[in-house]
């Protein structure tokens, strides 16, 4: 086992605690969350989160791409961040992709772009790109930058 295995494996346990011992929120029943394939053969899933009361206005987007070091990290880790967004009148997608060693950056980056361009869903909510907002910093800040923007 490299380096960069054992890193990870170790990463990996220590994000499963935290997601484990992550507090339940008691009052999102005003928020649809929805889970779509995005790279089935993968497992990899995207969630969304909307406003329960769907208006005519377009919603403003938040990226939530979760953060891990590019080794580790799974995207519920955000969901309660992700909820409280969707509270407040965002639609929020929280992709997820492979992790190294399973792959590489260039990998991590078509992951993401899979999830938000080319697998975008169709919820029957009007939603607009210009105020897209991508949440992060360190990898999900680089994830986010490099994964680069679709019109919706």
């Amino acid at each position: 086992m490299n380096l960069i295995q054992y890193a990870s494996k170790k990463e990996r346990v220590h994000v499963e605690q935290i997601i484990r011992e992550q507090p339940v929120l008691k009052d999102a029943d005003n928020v649809t969350i929805k889970t779509i394939s995005v790279r089935k053969s993968l497992g990899l899933t995207m969630d969304v989160f909307a406003p329960a009361a769907v208006s005519d206005e377009p919603l403003p987007v938040l990226v939530d791409i979760h953060g891990g070091g590019l080794i580790a990290g799974r995207k519920e880790q955000n969901r309660n961040f992700c909820i409280r967004m969707a509270q407040n009148g965002y639609l929020v997608f929280a992709p997820d992709y492979r992790l190294v060693p399973e792959t590489n950056i260039f990998g991590q980056i078509s992951d993401v772009l899979e999830a938000l361009c080319h697998r975008r869903p169709r919820l029957g909510i009007r939603w607009r790109c210009a105020e897209l907002v991508r949440r992060g910093r360190q990898c999900r800040c680089f994830l986010g930058i490099y994964g680069g923007r679709c019109d919706a």
